[in-house]
C-alpha cells in the first residue's frame, strides 16, 4: 500500500508543449505560437524561450509573451454552449441600437466570459457554438483552417443555373476586388406554387 506522503502531485508533473498552451489562451494559432517563441517573445519562468517542443506545466509555470502572462482556462471552469439562434437575434455581445443579442438568450454568457465562436446573419437560424475556451476560436473560424460551412436558403422565385454559378465561381463584394472563395450550390427543392425555392 502506497504511504500518502510519498505519492507525487500529478498536478506538478502534467506537462504540455508550449506552444499548445500559447494557442489554448487565445494569443495565437498553433503555427502564430511557434513563430513568437522562435522570435523570442516568450519566457517561462523568466528565461527566454527560443526551441519549439519545450513543455511547461501551465499551472506551475509563469509563462510570459510580450511580457503579459498567459493564462489558460481549467477544465473545470470551461464551458461550451450549443445555442439554437432565432431569427431577428444578433450574434454579438451587445448593440447600440438596442436590438436583441445572444446575451439576451444567455444572460450568464458575459459572467463565464463566453464569446460566439463565428457569426451568423440576424435574419438566418441555426447553431452558434459559445465558448470561455478562447484557444479554439481561431482554429474554428480562421479561413486558413478551411472549415465547410453549409447553409439552407429559402428565396423568392426560382434561380437560374446563370445565378447559380454565380455563387459557385465564387462572388465579388462591392468595394473589394477579390471573389469569395467558389461555393457549392444546388436546389434542394421547389414549391411551384409560392414560387419559392
Amino acid at each position: 500500500e502506497n504511504n500518502p506522503s510519498e505519492v507525487l502531485d500529478t498536478s506538478l508533473t502534467e506537462e504540455e508543449r508550449l506552444q499548445k498552451i500559447i494557442a489554448r489562451a487565445g494569443l495565437a494559432s498553433r503555427r502564430g505560437a511557434e513563430s513568437l517563441i522562435l522570435d523570442g517573445r516568450v519566457t517561462v519562468n523568466g528565461n527566454i524561450v527560443t526551441e519549439l517542443g519545450v513543455k511547461v506545466r501551465p499551472n506551475k509555470d509563469v509563462i510570459l509573451v510580450d511580457g503579459k502572462k498567459v493564462t489558460v482556462p481549467d477544465s473545470e471552469n470551461t464551458y461550451w454552449i450549443a445555442l439554437n439562434k432565432p431569427k431577428a437575434v444578433l450574434t454579438t455581445m451587445e448593440d447600440d441600437k438596442g436590438r436583441d443579442t445572444i446575451l439576451d438568450l444567455v444572460p450568464k454568457a458575459r459572467e463565464l466570459r463566453l464569446l460566439p465562436i463565428g457569426r451568423m446573419e440576424r435574419d438566418a437560424t441555426g447553431i452558434i457554438i459559445m465558448t470561455n475556451d478562447i484557444g479554439w476560436i481561431h482554429p474554428l473560424t480562421h479561413p486558413s483552417f478551411q472549415h465547410i460551412r453549409r447553409y439552407e436558403v429559402v428565396v423568392s422565385g426560382i434561380p437560374t443555373e446563370e445565378s447559380l454559378n454565380i455563387l459557385r465561381n465564387g462572388v465579388k463584394l462591392v468595394d473589394d476586388d477579390r471573389p469569395c472563395s467558389p461555393s457549392k450550390v444546388k436546389v434542394i427543392d421547389v414549391d411551384n406554387r409560392a414560387g419559392l425555392a
